[in-house]
């Protein structure tokens, strides 16, 4: 769905779930709004699913709170979502990204976009599956108490790298880095930990940070 010049609302029934699936694509530009009152299943059982945000005034919002279940990118499947060029998002109740054997969950806020959520679990199961998460001049925050998790005890791939002119704000809640993850802030990123941290994993750490 691209809509080119004028406002597009596209909005789910407040009793179903917004699935994304068998190789399908959602475009929001021009000022448009991709909205489900509960979540978003992108990429799921075996298929793929592709969302991009892109340009200012564009945005990707859900109502539905962490206690109904997280969105999803990559449940059994391969899942995307893009934000780019100032868009905006509000997913309050978090995102899984690549949660099940075969999966691939990847993230990508990029030039100006942002993106507040609420949990992260990123490549948090130990089976075959990848959840990536890449901050280039963009900006990823977790709001209230919110928890991360990247990665798991053995066989996922985990990532979440802050680059250049990105920053990312963990919630309050606690920041777990499992032996498979990996949390890089190159040099130019910020990151802003705001709750407690154990690291098993890969941290690195070249960018401004700041503890609470």
């Amino acid at each position: 769905v691209t809509d080119p010049g004028s406002q597009l609302n596209l909005t789910t029934p407040s009793t179903a779930n917004f699935v994304i699936n068998s190789g399908s694509t959602i475009a929001v530009k021009s000022g448009g709004t991709l909205h489900s009152d509960l979540y978003f299943l992108i990429g799921v059982i075996g298929s793929a699913g592709t969302v991009t945000v892109d340009g200012t005034g564009s945005s990707i919002t859900s109502s539905a709170l962490a206690n109904f279940g997280e969105n999803s990118l990559g449940t059994a499947g391969a899942g995307s979502l893009t934000l780019s060029t100032s868009a905006t998002g509000s997913l309050p109740n978090g995102l899984q990204l690549g949660n099940a054997t075969g999966s691939a969950g990847t993230l990508a806020i990029l030039s100006g976009a942002s993106l507040t959520t609420g949990p992260l679990d990123v490549g948090s199961i130990a089976s075959a599956s990848t959840g990536i998460v890449n901050l280039t001049g963009g900006t990823l925050t977790q709001s209230g108490s919110a928890t991360l998790t990247l990665g798991a005890a053995s066989l996922s791939t985990a990532s979440l790298t802050i680059a250049p002119s990105g920053t990312f704000t963990t919630g309050t809640g606690k920041t777990t880095i499992n032996p498979t993850g990996n949390l890089t802030l190159q040099s130019g990123g910020t990151a802003n930990f705001n709750g407690n941290l154990t690291n098993a994993g890969i941290l690195s750490l070249a960018g401004t940070h700041t503890w609470a």
